[in-house]
């Protein structure tokens, strides 16, 4: 189309609608002027300096540049042309989209010259222009575009699902970590929304793979209770673990750096006299089996047995009891596996369940115990540093002990339950006759304990009735067959660290650990049984634990082992020494069998269990999903396209829509555009199309048309 072209007489001041517009808030413009000689008003002036330039804007009174920046342009190619740099008050106010401003120029010289100029408000950001396509349609191009789309820059219900294409967002348009459990409200995924009662899931067999997850939580519970400090970590008495009150904190003191017990702890050491040798016998044959449940021995079968039962009484038949499985009980063996792989890995095995050698100690050479002992021809003692606070003495010797365990008299211990009765009335040698006289060797009576038969002894609550009970434990796990064989691959979901390192801690807190070093032992009020090892070790003095009398006969001029500590051999002896057929020994492997059996290993989530049915109406919204999550690389060519569509159909301004809003100003700023008298024109950049028809005067424009794309 033929353009208009507009020629102004020097030094008519053009209407507004025709004056320089300059975007508020630029201060780099330059505009140009003509100076003339001030007498005859033709000819033009060179090298002119030091000129005066009063502006005005909107109506305000005339004030002078503080100082204008004027140059000459080229007095040569273009004599008597300057420019003026507009770097003053050049912010419209607020409210305004367009003032005018005037600049009147002085020089002695030339004859005064007077411009003006439009300050407008940008509607893009100045020095930018729009995208637009390639038919002169305005749009946006996403790969141009600054700034992310946040949730308050997209209406409520802009983006639905028929807006997002089927499959447009995937695994790869999802930015690794983008859905975390803050990201879910809560509530949003549950079994009302998962839509399953776990009737797929027959058996959950262990996932090995979870191992050193659960391994590191349970170790983490066992460092937060300071246990590591005892044979793993160094322990420094100076600067105690956990509460200065704790069980061990409060019994011992630093030698220069060494541990020691303190004077307090053995006041009632070696001077006083052991203990004889009938109440060792009684401690041993007296000794409830409810005191020992350290993993691995003997005396712990009888709770694992309680607990298998319960756990076989719920699979059912072929595992049709198994209905709904949210955490089940039968992963407790492994999990319980794999804290004692911790306990093990910090020595606390060496406590109770496997041999102690003094002469190479587990762990750290200065943790607590292994600095409290020493070897004595193989066998632990305490050093003469640790029991330097300690009162001289002496206790039975050993001869007297042992003879008086073997002399003593059968009579005196026939309390139905108890292991003197059980001796008197039903152990046999290994060929078969009555015991009529003392086995030869304290060894020699455990194994006859635990190579006994278990057919002759099926009294309710003993260990013999373990026998028929296993047996019905076995023929229910026949049952079970290969029905959680398949669910091998569930992850570790480190989701349930913090639950998991909760139980193992609530499992050492059921066990009174916590006393050791992270909790108050108060010897008056002792936690637990009060023969248990620890407790029966120490009395009170008046607030603070010592070793009692008993604990410390062994002292070095003392001789002979407490009967707590005959107590606990006897009854924590390894089980992988007694594998007679149809002794109690036996039932280690056999329990190992069930657990085999009935292991179950985690649970499988059915492909497309949770889909779009399976979450709830606004789950996921814009705080449910991470900053910047999705971006243009996570939305697939349709799904931009929709977002981009539903942007542009968005209202700006009364019936106006963006995309029409984008055109118009694309027109007014950019296209081409006729006068017909006082009608002008606004066309797209093409020139195929009207958008703005309006009519014109000396202080206005009032738009008649417009047409949007």
């Amino acid at each position: 189309m033929k353009k208009l072209f507009i020629t102004f007489a020097a030094l008519f001041i053009a209407s507004p609608v025709w004056a320089a517009c300059i975007p508020s808030g630029v201060t780099d413009q330059y505009i140009y002027f003509v100076a003339v000689d001030s007498t005859d008003f033709t000819t033009r002036e060179t090298g002119l300096t030091t000129f005066t330039v009063y502006r005005s804007r909107n109506g305000a009174a005339a004030a002078a540049m503080t100082t204008p920046t004027i140059n000459e342009t080229d007095s040569t190619n273009m004599p008597g042309v300057y420019e003026l740099l507009l770097d003053e008050d050049m912010t419209i106010s607020a409210g305004n989209d367009v003032e005018e401003m005037v600049f009147h120029i002085t020089q002695a010289s030339m004859a005064a010259v007077t411009r003006t100029i439009e300050l407008c408000r940008p509607k893009i950001t100045a020095g930018n222009t729009l995208d637009v396509t390639a038919t002169g349609e305005a749009g946006l191009n996403f790969s141009n575009t600054a700034g992310t789309i946040d949730a308050a820059e997209i209406g409520t219900d802009a983006i639905t699902a028929t807006k997002i294409a089927a499959s447009a967002i995937g695994a790869s348009e999802i930015a690794t970590d983008a859905i975390g459990a803050a990201e879910i409200a809560t509530a949003a995924i549950t079994n009302a929304e998962v839509s399953f009662d776990g009737s797929e899931l027959t058996a959950i067999p262990w996932n090995a793979s979870w191992d050193t997850e659960v391994e590191s939580e349970a170790n983490d519970a066992i460092v937060a209770n300071h246990l590591d400090h005892l044979l793993a970590a160094d322990y420094d008495p100076a600067t105690p673990p956990g509460v200065s009150t704790a069980w061990i904190n409060e019994l011992v003191e630093s030698d220069a750096g060494v541990t020691r017990f303190t004077v307090n702890a053995l006041e009632q050491g070696p001077s006083g006299s052991g203990a004889s040798a009938a109440s060792i016998a009684d401690a041993v044959w007296d000794e409830a089996q409810a005191d020992h449940v350290t993993a691995g021995s003997f005396g712990v079968t009888a709770s694992e047995i309680a607990s298998i039962l319960a756990d076989t009484g719920e699979i059912g038949s072929a595992g049709a009891g198994l209905t709904a499985v949210p955490y089940n009980s039968a992963w407790d063996a492994d999990i319980q596996s794999e804290a004692n792989d911790a306990i093990v890995a910090n020595h606390l095995d060496h406590l109770l369940a496997v041999d102690y050698d003094p002469a190479t100690p587990p762990g750290v050479a200065t943790a607590w115990m292994n600095e409290l002992v020493e070897s004595d021809a193989g066998v632990t003692r305490y050093t003469v540093n640790a029991l330097e606070n300690g009162p001289s003495g002496s206790g039975a010797s050993a001869a007297t002990i042992a003879d008086a365990v073997w002399d003593e008299a059968r009579s005196g211990h026939v309390t139905a339950g108890s292991f003197g009765e059980y001796v008197l009335a039903d152990v046999q040698l290994w060929d078969g006759t009555t015991v009529t006289t003392p086995l030869e060797t304290s060894s020699d009576i455990a194994d006859a304990v635990w190579d006994e038969t278990q057919s002759t002894h099926t009294t309710a609550g003993s260990f013999g009735e373990t026998a028929t009970e296993i047996a019905s434990i076995l023929v229910d796990t026949t049952e079970i067959g290969a029905a959680g064989a398949g669910l091998t691959g569930v992850p570790y979901n480190s989701a349930w660290d913090t639950d998991i390192e909760s139980e193992v801690n609530d499992a050492l807190i059921a066990q009174h650990l916590d006393h050791l070093f992270a909790a108050n032992y108060d010897p008056a009020s002792k936690p637990g049984s009060a023969t248990a090892l620890l407790n029966e070790l120490v009395e009170d003095d008046a607030g603070v634990s010592r070793y009692t009398v008993n604990a410390l006969e062994n002292a070095p001029s003392g001789s002979g082992a407490s009967a707590a500590s005959i107590a606990d051999a006897v009854w924590d002896e390894a089980q992988a020494d007694h594998v007679t057929a149809g002794s109690f020994g036996v039932t280690a492997s056999e329990i190992a069998s069930i657990l085999t059996d009935t292991g179950t290993t985690g649970v499988a989530i059915a492909a497309d269990a949770i889909g779009a049915g399976q979450i709830a109406a606004d789950a996921i919204g814009s705080s449910e999903i991470a900053a910047d999550a999705i971006g243009s690389s996570e939305l697939a060519t349709t799904a931009a396209n929709e977002v981009r569509d539903a942007l542009l159909a968005a209202t700006v301004d009364g019936t106006i829509d963006l995309q029409c809003a984008l055109a118009l100003a694309v027109a007014y700023g950019s296209g081409d555009w006729d006068l017909a008298g006082s009608t002008v024109t606004y066309r797209n950049p093409g020139d195929t199309a009207d958008r703005i028809v309006g009519t014109t005067s000396a202080s206005a424009f009032d738009a008649t048309t417009i047409t949007c794309p």
